[in-house]
């Protein structure tokens, strides 16, 4: 699939990317909100995180359900072009989760793809801008 998405700085590696986007979390790019536990700064950050990441290398947003003790939620992360799944929110599951396919039907929507459903929301779409400028700034 290719993306029609602006991809940044060619120079830049998963590994200065995540890290980047992991010192950039915070209460403001977390769905949780107030809510984020200060010892998992990873919770609630897969989806901005993921179009971050897409943003750089392309490829595509995989959303998968994730189910473990006290977990029953959506989980995105990402997939490139050449096979490489890259989630750079895997360690807020403290708990064991079970990670199975929920593909997402678009056919009966306006969305051509998961981003621009995602984006859709006016909620998840302020978290993404405010993390995407926070990596920006970071990255130079």
């Amino acid at each position: 699939m290719v993306n029609n998405i602006g991809r940044h700085n060619t120079m830049t590696s998963l590994e200065q990317l995540t890290e980047a986007i992991q010192d950039s979390w915070s209460s403001k790019t977390s769905s949780g909100g107030s809510k984020l536990p200060l010892d998992n700064l990873a919770r609630g950050q897969c989806d901005v995180s993921s179009m971050v990441v897409q943003d750089y290398f392309g490829g595509d947003l995989v959303r998968v359900h994730a189910d473990g003790d006290g977990i029953d939620e959506n989980h995105y992360f990402n997939r490139l072009d050449n096979g490489t799944v890259i989630d750079t929110t895997r360690m807020q599951y403290k708990v064991r989760v079970t990670l199975a396919d929920n593909l997402v039907d678009l056919s009966r929507t306006k969305f051509r793809t998961i981003r621009e459903r995602c984006l859709d929301d006016v909620d998840t779409q302020r978290r993404y801008e405010i993390l995407k400028n926070s990596v920006k700034k970071i990255l130079g």
